[in-house]
């Protein structure tokens, strides 16, 4: 929209204002492998000649760092397979960005079409739902499994839930029987 307002008022994008609505739209689209509109593409194409595409590259490569490698192992450990599904639970996150990089990462296995990550950050559950198939759609499951608590949607391919853990049933307020909360969610599937 951003784009649309600056093209209709003649505005030439700065190179760092490119490049940030540049990258957004690739994020927001997933490099538009998630469903787009021509608008998203218009934009795309106009933005192009604007942004630093050496910055876009820069931040696409660095999401990895010593701590972020200590997830992974984490999650390595905690990993769980059922059906067609991964799920890891992380506990207790420092930062919620962790449980996206991870469910998009593992997403990445031949043997599941759905990636479920779950952890606490602050006094939030979250659930992140990353779905790689056709017919279901991962922002209608995180609303029917988690919608009840709190804030949850998405698009077909990947979705969220936020829900407060004070809003969760008494006994799943803590692990472990938060832990056993969400995976009874997600098997129900």
């Amino acid at each position: 929209m951003m784009t649309e307002y600056l093209r209709a008022a003649k505005i030439k994008p700065s190179p760092r204002l490119a490049t940030a609505l540049f990258y957004g739209i690739k994020t927001d689209t997933d490099n538009f492998v998630r469903a787009s509109i021509p608008n998203d593409i218009n934009a795309f194409r106009y933005l192009y000649p604007f942004a630093n595409i050496h910055i876009v590259k820069m931040i696409e490569s660095s999401e990895m760092t010593r701590k972020t490698l200590t997830s992974f192992r984490a999650a390595l450990e905690n990993l769980v397979f059922f059906k067609d599904k991964a799920w890891i639970h992380m506990g207790k996150v420092k930062d919620p960005d962790i449980l996206v990089i991870l469910a998009d990462f593992f997403l990445k296995l031949v043997e599941s079409a759905w990636c479920i990550v779950s952890g606490v950050y602050g006094q939030k559950l979250i659930v992140i739902f990353r779905h790689a198939g056709f017919r279901l759609d991962a922002g209608k499951v995180a609303q029917k499994l988690f919608g009840q608590w709190g804030p949850a949607g998405g698009h077909k391919s990947a979705a969220r839930a936020e829900i407060s853990v004070d809003e969760l049933p008494a006994p799943s307020q803590k692990e472990p029987e938060l832990k056993q909360f969400i995976l009874n969610q997600i098997k129900g599937m």
